[in-house]
């Protein structure tokens, strides 16, 4: 279920960036700490009461998903702020 929301909110950001990449950048980084920050409690509760398996492999899957959306997020607004902000806009 927190995985869905999680999904939403990254998926939400993704279309504002699309559609107004310079405006929403914030809100994309927003959502992408939201997420690590889901990801990561989701981690420490299994790992607190000690269980293994499938559930350290999904959160460990999750963070690395989550570490290349975060190159592709990070080199997208480099090469939107060296863009000259379109009138209009």
């Amino acid at each position: 279920m927190v995985e869905a929301l999680i999904g939403t909110g990254l998926a939400g950001a993704a279309v504002a960036l699309f559609v107004h990449a310079r405006r929403e950048r914030r809100l994309a980084w927003a959502a992408y700490v939201f997420a690590l920050a889901g990801t990561l409690f989701g981690l420490t509760v299994p790992l607190l009461r000690g269980l293994r398996g499938l559930d350290i492999w999904i959160h460990v899957v999750m963070l690395a998903g989550l570490a290349c959306g975060l190159v592709l997020l990070r080199a997208a607004s480099s090469r939107a702020s060296r863009q000259p902000l379109e009138q209009g806009r």
